[in-house]
């Protein structure tokens, strides 16, 4: 055995099951893969057995906090993993730290002197910042287009109102015309 521990993955990967659809084509299944490598020449990539998941709890909660940025519903916030000014490794490194929405991510950039947060992952903190500041100036510009709209059409029904008033209005003096006439 070598000193050197073996750097050990947890990832979804697609593996048909021998069987075909009608059309001849394979049907796939997903499944949970293993990479298992000791560099620079050892690298064996496999499914995953639950024996794993009790071997490596560590690239299991790695895993697992990947696999949270895919299931980040619209309540949560706006997923990182899909704005687009976050990369791959990006949204990995910050699943590792427990951040999965860019309102979490705008929170450190309150943490400018914090000196364990990259400076990559500073900047997109401020990029997160400023584009809640603009989402919420947005939505005050939205709340005011819907009551100018709900204006426009009460001001819409007073005219229309308006006008049958002037039309029975013009009937009546019509119909007193032709009666002096």
């Amino acid at each position: 055995m070598s000193d050197t521990e073996a750097l050990v993955r947890f990832y979804r990967d697609w593996h048909t099951d021998g069987e075909q659809t009608e059309d001849g084509l394979p049907l796939y299944r997903e499944v949970i893969m293993i990479t298992l490598a000791r560099p620079p020449l050892l690298r064996i990539d496999r499914v995953a057995e639950d024996s794993d998941f009790d071997e490596f709890p560590a690239a299991l909660d790695m895993f697992q906090r990947e696999e949270r940025t895919r299931t980040i519903t619209e309540k949560e916030g706006y997923p990182l993993a899909m704005w687009p000014a976050c990369n791959l490794a990006q949204v990995k490194m910050l699943a590792g730290k427990d951040i999965y929405t860019v309102e979490q991510l705008a929170k450190l950039a309150a943490k400018r002197g914090d000196q364990s947060i990259p400076g990559e992952i500073r900047d997109l903190a401020v990029r997160a910042q400023a584009m809640i500041a603009m989402q919420k100036s947005g939505a005050k510009y939205e709340a005011r287009v819907h009551d100018l709209e709900a204006q426009v059409e009460m001001l819409n029904e007073e005219r229309n109102e308006a006008r049958a008033t002037i039309n029975a209005l013009t009937q009546t003096i019509d119909n007193l015309r032709a009666k002096v006439a």
